[in-house]
């Protein structure tokens, strides 16, 4: 009886101590990125922006709060006009994708204003 109270204890005890090592693979990676946006469309997978094309569980595009002009966000024909965008997010609004790879969303600016996007990409 004794021999398997002992057993029980050392693997609780071994159980206990991967608790952290479970813990630390299961914390979510996530990548916070400001880009100033320009009148080109690039994809979020550019080097200057994620640099991946990992899919993502979420990526969340957020324009500046005091952004003069809105941003667009959409395939690789967006346009910084409203009737070529997939998602127009004014001054301080943010949009969120789940299970999307970073290459196949694109934002694009206005020409006159260098407003800031905050991105984040969970993973």
């Amino acid at each position: 009886m004794k021999r398997r109270l002992v057993v029980v204890v050392l693997a609780a005890v071994a159980l206990v101590a991967l608790v952290p090592a479970v813990r630390a693979q299961l914390t979510d990676t996530a990548r916070h990125v400001q880009y100033t946006l320009t009148a080109t469309a690039t994809p979020l997978s550019d080097s200057t922006i994620l640099d991946s094309s990992q899919t993502a569980r979420k990526i969340t595009v957020k324009n500046a709060t005091g952004a003069a002009n809105a941003l667009y966000i959409g395939d690789s024909n967006v346009t910084n006009a409203p009737a070529n965008a997939g998602v127009e997010l004014e001054a301080g609004r943010s949009y969120t994708w789940n299970y999307l790879s970073p290459s196949q969303l694109w934002i694009v600016g206005t020409v006159n204003a260098a407003n800031i996007a905050f991105i984040e990409a969970e993973y």
